[in-house]
């Protein structure tokens, strides 16, 4: 029996059948739908199907597209669209509900988590030296709140009042902030010149310590802890 045409290369019909899945013939569409909805990323979907995550992409951006003409009342209707645009049309919507059925799926798991107060069931098995088990115990608790889980879950679900923050300082505009270092220099170009002026006539026990009084603002003049004025 000869190959039919384009045996082995991607699929380009949206409602072909790449495999069999739990209902039966499963198409593109279908297998797309399929691994959304278990948690996949789009790029498992894309390399599932046989195609590249940027043709899949481009057939949802095709499907949304079409559907914002179907919503505007001077849009083309569905029968004045080609097979392939309504077929994105269907990808589009069976994509954005399988990605919104399976963060609720995980949703309801972190809750139930930290939230607490279902039953949990722990069977442990007793094992004889050959390895066979001997005994087999059922033990029933009640699950305590996690406290990790409602902490993530407040913070991604209202960061604005429980996220950690971070502060930035910009400047105008936000750009860089603006340092005037100005009166600093002038300060240290009037220090040094005492320093340089008391040098020809002092030993070199007072140079260092006119030195060192410069360095840490405590000389008499313009410093900090000086007799003169303070900046």
């Amino acid at each position: 029996m000869p190959a039919r045409a384009g045996a082995g290369a991607p699929p380009t019909d949206l409602r072909q059948v790449i495999g069999n899945g739990p209902r039966g013939d499963e198409t593109v569409i279908d297998r797309v739908e399929g691994v959304l909805r278990l948690g996949g990323f789009m790029k498992d979907a894309a390399a599932r199907c046989g195609v590249s995550i940027e043709t899949l992409r481009r057939w949802i951006a095709l499907g949304n597209r079409c559907a914002r003409e179907l919503n505007d009342p001077d849009g083309r209707t569905l029968s004045r669209m080609k097979k392939h645009e309504r077929d994105c049309v269907d990808l589009a919507r069976r994509v954005e509900a399988a990605e919104a059925d399976s963060r609720m799926g995980m949703l309801l798991l972190v809750h139930k988590e930290a939230v607490g107060g279902y039953e949990k069931v722990e069977t442990v098995e007793r094992v004889n030296a050959a390895g066979q088990v001997v005994e087999t115990t059922r033990k029933t608790s009640t699950a305590a709140p996690n406290g990790s889980m409602a902490t993530w879950w407040l913070m991604h679900r209202h960061p604005e009042d429980f996220a950690r923050t971070r502060v930035e300082v910009t400047g105008a505009g936000g750009g860089p902030v603006e340092v005037n270092v100005t009166n600093v220099v002038d300060k240290l170009k009037e220090r040094l010149a005492e320093v340089r002026s008391m040098a020809a006539g002092s030993d070199p026990a007072s140079i260092e310590a006119a030195i060192a009084a410069a360095a840490s603002g405590h000389g008499n003049g313009n410093g900090t802890n000086g007799n003169g004025d303070h900046p």
